[in-house]
């Protein structure tokens, strides 16, 4: 594969290797995958029972900025299947 200039990576487990080395990854957040048509109210449910039911969708929508402000699909759907829908908030440091 030819270069493009910056530096190709590849997840292997917990750490990253890329040309010439091997770096240790720092521990990750929590994260699912949805459901086929799951909405933010069925993820909060399933992933944060113990937390007030809106406080939850709040907390996951905080957390998932990248997926909350998209557009729905046509379906009116705003997660997808192959979205990465963290569960927890981001870790200091």
């Amino acid at each position: 594969m030819a270069s493009r200039g910056y530096n190709e990576f590849s997840m292997l487990s917990d750490s990253i290797s890329y040309k010439g080395g091997c770096v240790s990854l720092a521990s990750q957040r929590n994260f699912i995958r949805p459901e086929p048509n799951e909405d933010w109210a069925e993820i909060a449910a399933r992933t944060l029972p113990e937390v007030e039911h809106a406080e939850a969708i709040e907390q996951l929508q905080s957390w998932n900025f990248h997926v909350f402000m998209r557009a729905a699909n046509p379906n009116g759907k705003q997660v997808l299947p192959s979205d990465i829908i963290f569960t927890e908030a981001p870790k200091a440091g």
